[in-house]
């Protein structure tokens, strides 16, 4: 990819691991909702709008650590220019035009490395493919049928989907094989039986299994959303995100400031 892209020039990409927490719900209006905290260490990071010919507009959050722009690095320089190419193919998760939204979670356990003979995957570009590709989760699943998936330096990792039709899951990749799990939370650890019993992130699962039992996973409204996302919040998170599948839109938390919310829309024109 960076040979296509960037004519041979090899940014410093670090891919370190990281925790997070994730939700598939809706509102009390009829809205769907995912909700996704990124946990890992400081660093800098942007909202990324792609457009493709080809595919659906989507948002998506990019770590910019993992292009190795660095909070040192800043504010950067005409040299950090060939890194923002690589951006919007290290999302950690995005929504497109069609409703269907995904974000990437950490997952203690054996290293994914399919070697069927597909095309290979990493679990960033995993998101990227399927954001610009597909309207729903059966689309995805189906599509990630079609490659291998590789983890990113030596981690393994699992994801929460879920569409404007209201359908959810968590794929997983374990013993050489994708799982869907019809689950609506997740964090750190697996969820497909029998494949790990390390249970890290066990604590903040066990709070969104009660917040999402006690309100049927129905929230009031975005806030609402949000405040389960702040209760199972870390000193690493970075951002919180609810993206709203059913308007195409993210509300956005950085930084633990649950009293600022930043609201983006794909239905917003481009400027």
């Amino acid at each position: 990819m960076t040979e296509e892209l960037l004519g041979g020039i090899e940014p410093p990409i670090r891919l370190p691991g990281f925790g997070c927490s994730a939700f598939a719900g809706c509102l009390e209006n009829g809205n769907y909702v995912l909700g996704h905290n990124f946990d890992v260490d400081r660093c800098a990071y942007m909202l990324v709008r792609t457009s493709p010919a080809d595919g659906y507009a989507s948002l998506s959050m990019v770590n910019l650590e993992y292009l190795g722009l660095t909070l040192d690095k800043f504010p950067l320089t005409d040299a950090a220019a060939p890194n923002f190419i690589l951006a919007p193919y290290l999302p950690m998760d995005g929504i497109n035009e069609k409703g269907l939204s995904m974000g990437v979670l950490s997952a203690k356990g054996h290293i994914t490395c399919q070697q069927t003979g597909k095309i290979a995957l990493t679990t960033s570009t995993a998101i990227r493919v399927v954001l610009d590709c597909c309207a729903t989760i059966a689309e995805a699943v189906e599509t990630l049928s079609h490659f291998d998936m590789y983890p990113s330096r030596g981690s393994n990792y699992h994801f929460q989907l879920a569409d404007a039709s209201g359908a959810y899951a968590v794929i997983e990749y374990a013993n050489g094989r994708m799982h869907v799990l019809d689950d609506r939370y997740v964090t750190n650890f697996f969820l497909t039986p029998g494949v790990s019993e390390d249970r890290c992130g066990q604590d903040r699962y066990d709070k969104l299994k009660n917040t999402m039992t006690e309100k049927n996973g129905v929230f009031s409204d975005v806030p609402d959303a949000m405040r389960a996302l702040a209760d199972v919040a870390e000193d690493g998170t970075r951002w919180s995100a609810v993206y709203n599948l059913t308007e195409r839109s993210l509300h956005l938390t950085p930084e633990h400031d649950y009293e600022e919310t930043y609201f983006f829309s794909l239905n917003a024109p481009v400027l």
